[in-house]
């Protein structure tokens, strides 16, 4: 319902199928890294990123870094 949207963001406080999921109808421009602290950890997180997009692809760097840095202009 929000593809399309260009304001529209979302978090990856999910399983790696449900990040695929999102960039593949958000774009991988879209999704930022979330670890729904404090129930979750970290290194939980950032595992099911790079399940679901591959360690060190650049959709992986986009959503565990470069689309938040993008954001905050930093």
């Amino acid at each position: 319902m929000t593809a399309g949207l260009e304001h529209v963001y979302t978090d990856t406080t999910f399983c790696a199928a449900q990040i695929r999921e999102a960039v593949e109808h958000l774009g991988e421009d879209r999704v930022l890294l979330g670890t729904d602290y404090p129930f979750s950890d970290l290194h939980y997180a950032v595992l099911q990123v790079e399940l679901a997009l591959g360690a060190g692809s650049p959709a992986a760097e986009k959503v565990l870094y470069g689309n938040a840095a993008r954001l905050l202009r930093l």
